[in-house]
């Protein structure tokens, strides 16, 4: 409810340069940008103030969302005049790991960022899906296209050049069904026990835990 009094106008401007690099916030299904109001100011009071949040509610297919997310990469980097070699951190939360993903599938987009937190995203579909008939939500659903082409990814993303990847995920969790599908292989992946669906957007726990892995500049 708090996330209605944020604005969700994205547009990307130049931010003030906080000695680390650019975070973007990639949301889920049904959520939108400032349902990381919490994320994001928890960010800036721990000195990373300088953090986007796309907008994809106005898209109807994972395929789209990935190719927005590859020009926002772009535009943060060109609006913030970082050099050829700079790189962002992306974190995704449920749907949003996925489009992460997908956008990864780009060369270009990979040399461009350096890490990857996915919070409660449905690595291998999630059966819940199959309550909805959205061109998203089929997306969605364990064995779709999207599905099986991220699968067939998995051994690129695991490559040592590749953006370091840690998956997040709760047994707890009842939106992705089953709940281990929140873990991808090949990555790094980190239980929050206890944690729903939502605690991952909401809880000071997470937002302190993707801080965390984020500043380590040297995994």
């Amino acid at each position: 409810g708090l996330t209605r009094l944020v604005s969700r106008v994205q547009d990307v401007q130049q931010l003030p340069d906080d000695g680390h690099r650019p975070v973007i916030f990639v949301h889920g299904w049904g959520c939108h940008p400032a349902h990381f109001a919490g994320f994001r100011q928890y960010f800036g009071l721990m000195g990373r103030p300088r953090t986007y949040a796309i907008d994809l509610t106005d898209l109807e297919s994972l395929d789209e969302m990935a190719a927005r997310l590859q020009r926002f990469i772009g535009e943060v980097v060109a609006r913030n005049e970082l050099g050829d070699d700079a790189q962002v951190d992306l974190v995704g939360f449920s749907m949003g790991g996925v489009v992460a993903r997908l956008a990864l599938q780009d060369d270009a987009t990979r040399t461009r960022v350096a890490n990857l937190a996915t919070l409660a995203s449905p690595h291998s579909g999630t059966y819940l899906a199959r309550y909805a008939a959205t061109p998203v939500t089929l997306d969605l659903r364990p064995g779709s296209p999207a599905m099986k082409r991220l699968e067939e990814a998995q051994q690129t993303e695991a490559a040592p050049d590749g953006p370091r990847i840690v998956a997040l995920w709760s047994g707890a969790d009842t939106v992705v069904v089953p709940a281990e599908g929140a873990q991808l292989s090949g990555a790094e992946n980190l239980e929050l026990a206890g944690f729903t669906h939502f605690g991952f957007l909401m809880h000071p726990r997470a937002w302190e835990t993707v801080l965390r892995l984020l500043d380590d500049e040297d995994a």
